[in-house]
């Protein structure tokens, strides 16, 4: 997905619907303060960031405002929900038996295969 400069990509409070992947380009981030008063800016990403996992991992709302910076365009990959949550599940499964096929090669665990 390529962003025009300037262009909001993910919003501070909304729902998390993708995870983005920087591709080309610093997206900017920024966080309104627990007034909500005054917006800072908290840093540059770089290609191969993420953002937006969190608010998919944890169900919560988006924690900062992402945008592609004024005068630059920002290309990224976005993976929705149902691929994110499948490629964890798919991490996880596989170094939960790298785990156990290494602890079937200590003595006290061989038993397990």
């Amino acid at each position: 997905v390529t962003f025009a400069p300037g262009e909001t990509i993910i919003q501070q409070g909304m729902p998390g619907r993708n995870v983005y992947i920087v591709v080309d380009g610093n997206p900017v981030f920024f966080e309104k303060d627990s007034i909500k008063r005054e917006v800072k800016l908290e840093g540059e990403l770089k290609p191969g960031d993420t953002f937006g996992e969190v608010a998919l991992l944890y169900a919560c709302p988006h924690s900062a405002t992402v945008t592609a910076p004024p005068g630059a365009k920002v290309t990224t990959w976005a993976l929705n929900q149902k691929v994110f949550h499948t490629l964890m599940r798919t991490d996880a499964f596989e170094k939960r038996k790298l785990l156990a096929d290494a602890l079937t090669q200590v003595h006290p665990f061989a038993q397990l295969r």
